[in-house]
């Protein structure tokens, strides 16, 4: 492998700019040459961050799937809902692909993504945190009732989770267990809990 690797960006949220902040910080090992994303400001602001030049900036993903292949891979942080489309693609096209969570919003998308993935030959890898799963699930309906909708994780257990409300001056506190054998640990993606590994 040749270093360092060129990567194309799409999707210019959050997590676009978190992974896009790897080549900021060891451009010897990665270097971002192309920007995809429909809201202009935001790609902008971080294609000059990363140095891509304007004519590598885009609008869309299909445009830049619509060029020769410009980078060794590509880091598809779009939206949930838009991930099929663009791994697919890139993979069809000889991008390695780095994919955000989830893979689909659905198994037999992700199923059918992965098939195809692998029919490419590429290297295909996956970004995720667990949102998704079940005990996650269990933990964002035990906080329904809540008087807010960010719960903190206080303490945890080896198969339980405990939080507390942040607004909530009684500290009314609930329990969630979590049947797959992973501890919950504070922080999550929208105030929502994160897993660690099994214990």
């Amino acid at each position: 492998m040749v270093w360092p690797v060129t990567i194309a960006v799409v999707g210019t949220g959050l997590r676009g700019y978190t992974f896009a902040g790897y080549a900021q910080r060891f451009p010897d090992r990665v270097r971002a040459v192309a920007v995809a994303d429909p809201r202009v400001e935001r790609r902008d602001v971080l294609a000059d961050r990363l140095g891509v030049t304007a004519d590598h900036r885009f609008v869309d993903w299909r445009e830049l799937a619509a060029r020769p292949p410009l980078a060794d891979a590509v880091v598809v942080t779009t939206p949930d809902h838009e991930h099929v489309g663009p791994a697919r693609r890139f993979a069809e096209l000889g991008y390695h692909v780095l994919l955000e969570k989830p893979i689909a919003p659905t198994a037999a998308e992700c199923v059918a993504l992965v098939e195809a993935v692998e029919a490419t030959g590429v290297i295909f890898a996956v970004c995720h945190v667990l949102r998704y799963a079940a005990y996650t699930d269990a933990v964002r309906q035990a906080s329904a009732d809540c008087t807010t909708s960010r719960p903190r994780i206080d303490r945890t257990g080896p198969r339980t989770a405990v939080w507390t409300a942040r607004s909530s001056p009684a500290a009314r506190t609930r329990r969630c267990d979590c049947t797959s054998g992973a501890s919950a640990i504070p922080g999550g993606n929208d105030g929502h809990c994160r897993w660690s590994q099994p214990i």
